[in-house]
């Protein structure tokens, strides 16, 4: 008996027309799965975009507030000095050392802020990389996971 399913097919060979559409719809809805990984994943990166960019503002932020304070603080060692009679003048070695000692140690600690803000923005940039190859490679896996079942398919009517 000749079928419309068999004008296709090859003498001989009867596909059947519900294994073919079942067929069709599994190799679809692997693509469809994969290209919806990928969305999903680009979300998750522009996410992950997000947290980089922030981490770099507050660590800026953070960084700004303590040169405002590492200011204030030696403004007021000066005063201190000056109001207990020590002249602060390039001429007083230690009273010099005293206020640049503070000041390095403010600047190391600012420094230190400022790398670990551009580390955590390495960090979120790299996971934002990570999640779009991801995202590539779901949709990969998805044509691949269609091809396959369009080969097994395939190999059931051959």
């Amino acid at each position: 008996m000749r079928t419309i399913w068999s004008s296709f097919a090859p003498p001989n060979i009867c596909y059947d027309p519900v294994t073919v559409t079942l067929a069709v719809a599994a190799a679809g809805m692997q693509i469809y799965s994969g290209f919806e990984q990928k969305k999903a994943l680009e979300k998750q990166a522009e996410q992950q975009e997000r947290q980089a960019q922030l981490a770099k503002q507050e660590a800026e932020a953070e960084a700004a507030r303590r040169e405002e304070e590492r200011d204030r603080f030696t403004a007021k060692q000066r005063m201190a000095f000056a109001a207990n009679g020590i002249r602060v003048t390039p001429g007083n070695n230690s009273v010099l050392a005293v206020t640049n000692f503070t000041a390095d140690q403010f600047n190391q600690e600012i420094a230190a802020i400022r790398r670990r803000g551009a580390a955590q923005q390495d960090f979120y940039e790299t996971e934002a990389q990570i999640s779009e190859n991801k995202g590539r490679s779901a949709v990969l896996s998805g044509f691949t996971g269609a091809a396959s079942t369009g080969a097994n398919t395939a190999a059931i009517f051959a």
